[in-house]
């Protein structure tokens, strides 16, 4: 990796990929960033097909299922796409797998017991509805207790990308949440800066980091029902936003002493603080700059089955027209069993 330094283990570092074929999309693009993350982290990449609906399951998993029809046309299948993107598999450790079943589910189950780091997919684009994430994806991303990585389908036009990609980080530095929840946010916010640090450094990528806060009360205080003198209702926002930047500030310190100061000097990251409500701001920010990536957390709370995703995280997800890594904090439960 790009300006890696050894000695700070919180940079993150994946050692093992998952990569999920898709007969239905165009693999290149996500494939090509697995393998550079692969390559630069020096992880292991298994390049893995589910197959939804077999009539004969039981009879095929009788057999040897490597000397399977399925099995050799899915090599097949695997071969051509790597040989499309073969610039970057030197080097690169690759296995195959070949699994049976409902895809988000066998995607999570194969993930867990493999102990893999990070899952990558091609972005279904559900163009009817305009989304770059169809309803499967929305699925993998509520459900994996693991980061997963949907990438955009613009093989060609990120090959002809001139300019330096741009990944952009969302986190939130609010400190009004009790106890419990506010260490899992805290931690939540550490891991997607790590992820997000990460990705920068292996692709030399300029790093925006981003937290968006709202004034609650100010609308009201302006109205004319409470109609408070306008200096003390700036003074209100303007309280808000100090308390916020400061809380910004200390989390950044703070991820900055784990990660090392030589990585801050290194990437030099954009910090970000915008007004507004989230789910807005991040996707109208996200495309201002024309951010290639999207690094984010997913999930506000642990330890409760079924409890998947946020409003505001999914709505923001909805509104992205980027890459995204969607991230779930420790301790997370997926009803995947």
């Amino acid at each position: 990796m790009s300006c890696n330094n050894k000695d700070n283990s919180l940079v993150w570092l994946p050692s093992k990929l998952l990569f999920i074929y898709s007969k239905e999309n165009d693999n290149r693009q996500a494939l090509t960033e697995a393998l550079n993350m692969a390559k630069n982290a020096q992880a292991s990449l298994t390049i893995v097909t589910v197959l939804e609906s077999i009539l004969n399951t039981e009879a095929l998993m009788s057999t040897d299922l490597e000397d399977s029809e399925l099995y050799q046309s899915m090599m097949a299948s695997h071969r051509e796409l790597l040989t499309s993107v073969s610039e970057f598999t030197e080097d690169v450790k690759i296995d195959h797998k070949l699994l049976l079943g409902m895809p988000f589910i066998e995607v999570i189950k194969e993930a867990r017991a493999g102990n893999y780091d990070l899952v990558v997919k091609a972005a279904d684009n559900e163009g009817l509805l305009n989304r770059v994430f169809g309803s499967a994806d929305m699925r993998l991303m509520r459900k994996c207790p693991i980061p997963v990585w949907l990438v955009q389908q613009d093989f060609a036009q990120d090959m002809d990308r001139q300019k330096p990609k741009i990944v952009l980080a969302t986190v939130d530095a609010s400190e009004n949440y009790p106890d419990q929840e506010l260490q899992t946010r805290q931690d939540l916010n550490l891991k997607v800066i790590e992820i997000a640090v990460s990705i920068a450094l292996a692709e030399g990528a300029e790093l925006h980091l981003l937290s968006v806060w709202h004034a609650e009360y100010e609308s009201g205080m302006r109205g004319p029902l409470v109609g408070m003198a306008e200096q003390d209702v700036d003074k209100y926002v303007d309280d808000l936003k100090h308390q916020h930047d400061e809380s910004l500030n200390r989390m950044l310190a703070h991820a900055y002493k784990l990660l090392g100061e030589d990585v801050e000097q290194y990437i030099k990251p954009k910090v970000i603080s915008l007004k507004g409500a989230p789910r807005k701001k991040i996707a109208e920010y996200a495309r201002h700059i024309d951010a290639s990536l999207v690094v984010m957390g997913t999930v506000a709370r642990t330890g409760i089955a079924g409890f998947i995703m946020g409003n505001t995280a999914e709505n923001i997800l909805l509104q992205l027209h980027q890459s995204v890594i969607a991230i779930k904090p420790s301790g997370f439960v997926s009803p995947v069993a």
